[in-house]
């Protein structure tokens, strides 16, 4: 027992120690806040000029930062603001101008971004979420705008519950680049609410234009594991009229939008549409290109290669409804056509040929025959298979383009004969231009606009023997603001070697093949 006085005096001085350390970690927190916003207000002043020793204060910031978050849970809103901050010192895709360094601003600001990520995991009670849906989403003024957008950044795949409703939010702000950010971090979220009012914007831009691009919308349900339901009806209900417009770019844009749907949804419609097709080109319009990728989506989903026939399509499904086969899927497979260039066999009777005419090309592949000879000749070869119902026309491009007819011809004997021999007093000479090609086959015009009722063509063939002069950089960023909207297939044959990336680029963006022939 007298002892005890001894033990007591212990646990009180051990109590003491705690608290005074406690005491002791907040005071450092609140250090650590207090220098780390210091440093950071003085790193956003456009005109000061970081050094390699401020990208390794930060990162000394950034460790002290995520420290805070473990020891003082009530600050983590408070490091988070911080951490926005410090991201939107990458402007990403935005403007860097009467900026210093920006180089190793964006090296920060990267890091910052990822440190954003690991936030979000240590808040598993969802209060960050919850406080960044209020004060940082909900927040309209333009100081927070910077704020704004890094967080529906940091928020894209991520599928936080509590952020839903400020997402649903910002997916209707006046602010195009809000809009877009916020439907990006939708993407995929596999909520019917989601879909449906996803669907209500894509039916919004297609009755005013200008609210958000479609492709991206699209990539929504494109990335989906399946879908049915309340929400795969709807999606049927926007689809089929586009499916069976008068249109093909319309129909072309919809079809993606079934491959999540269930059999039961999807196959109806599908077969329904062929037919419509098929029937218009019989009576002399139509498509063969929509044909094309609406037989690919049934031979994917029904492993049977039934061909461009809606009777035989419709006998297969009312058998796999009843039961009375099994109708497993099988591989894609694109609908061909027997006209093949350099082993392209795409689905087309509208096509623009653009051939590379540079110096190159006058390398000889035999006896009496070079590379831009052997072309004409594969090109001539092509449009005889299509027959005279198809239309065509030929673009050459070198250091600069040459075009043969500004409007679709018909594949007549005559009318091939001439685009071989005009093509043919074009001998190879200068760089190799390809965009400038590109440009002339979409007749962009001077502002860098498309004309979408001067294009006839729905398919391009690209035919190139080496490196491009522009490189693949320009591919993606032209597509999305411009090219996606023609809904036209670029299908790339690299002869040789060479070649920089750019015909994989450019058929990949647009949904074509690329081949390569040594």
């Amino acid at each position: 027992m007298r002892r005890l006085p001894a033990i007591s005096s212990y646990l009180g001085a051990l109590a003491l120690c705690l608290i005074a350390g406690l005491a002791g970690a907040q005071s450092d927190s609140e250090d650590v806040l207090a220098r780390s916003q210091a440093w950071q207000a003085r790193a956003s002043r456009p005109t000061i000029a970081l050094s390699a020793d401020d990208v390794a204060t930060a990162e000394r910031h950034l460790d002290d930062l995520r420290m805070v978050q473990v020891v003082r849970p009530e600050q983590r809103t408070t490091v988070f603001a911080l951490l926005l901050d410090l991201a939107a010192l990458d402007p990403g895709d935005g403007p860097t101008t009467n900026l210093q360094t920006p180089e190793l601003r964006a090296r920060i600001g990267r890091a910052a971004f990822e440190s954003l990520g690991r936030a979000l995991d240590l808040s598993r009670d969802g209060s960050t979420q919850r406080w960044l849906s209020r004060a940082v989403l909900a927040e309209t003024s333009r100081t927070g705008r910077t704020r704004r957008l890094k967080a529906l950044e940091c928020l894209e795949r991520r599928y936080e519950r509590e952020t839903l409703s400020a997402l649903l939010y910002c997916a209707e702000d006046s602010d195009l680049e809000v809009r877009e950010r916020a439907v990006r971090a939708l993407l995929g979220w596999p909520d019917d609410g989601v879909h449906l009012f996803l669907l209500t914007q894509l039916a919004r831009e297609r009755r005013s234009g200008g609210w958000l691009p479609p492709a991206l919308i699209r990539a929504h349900f494109q990335a989906l594991r399946e879908l049915g339901g309340r929400a795969g009806e709807a999606l049927v209900a926007y689809v089929q009229p586009e499916l069976m417009s008068a249109d093909w770019r319309a129909a072309v844009r919809s079809l993606p939008l079934l491959l999540r749907l269930d059999d039961a949804l999807a196959v109806p419609p599908l077969i329904e549409s062929l037919g419509l097709w098929v029937a218009r080109r019989e009576a002399g319009g139509g498509s063969k290109r929509v044909e094309g990728e609406l037989v690919a989506e049934l031979r994917r989903r029904s492993g049977r290669n039934i061909g461009p026939h809606a009777e035989r399509w419709s006998l297969w499904w009312r058998a796999k409804s009843s039961g009375s086969l099994s109708g497993e899927g099988g591989q894609a497979e694109a609908q061909s056509s027997k006209a093949s260039f350099y082993g392209l066999r795409p689905s087309t009777d509208r096509v623009t040929f653009l051939i590379d005419r540079s110096g190159s090309m006058n390398a000889s592949v035999g006896e009496n025959l070079t590379r831009y000879g052997q072309a004409l000749e594969q090109l001539a070869a092509f449009l005889r298979e299509l027959g005279p119902a198809a239309r065509f026309r030929l673009v050459l491009f070198d250091s600069e383009p040459r075009v043969w007819k500004d409007a679709l011809q018909p594949a007549t004997a005559a009318n091939i004969e001439l685009a071989q021999r005009w093509a043919g007093y074009q001998r190879p000479d200068g760089g190799t231009h390809l965009k400038l090609g590109v440009e002339a086959c979409l007749r962009v015009d001077l502002d860098g606009k498309i004309d979408l009722s001067k294009l006839e063509e729905d398919t391009v063939i690209v035919l190139c023997d080496g490196a491009t002069a522009e490189g693949a950089g320009w591919v993606r960023p032209f597509w999305w603001q411009s090219g996606e909207a023609t809904c036209i297939r670029f299908h790339c044959v690299q002869l040789g070697g060479g070649g920089n990336g750019t015909l994989e680029a450019l058929a990949d963006v647009s949904g074509g093949e690329f081949v390569r022939v040594d």
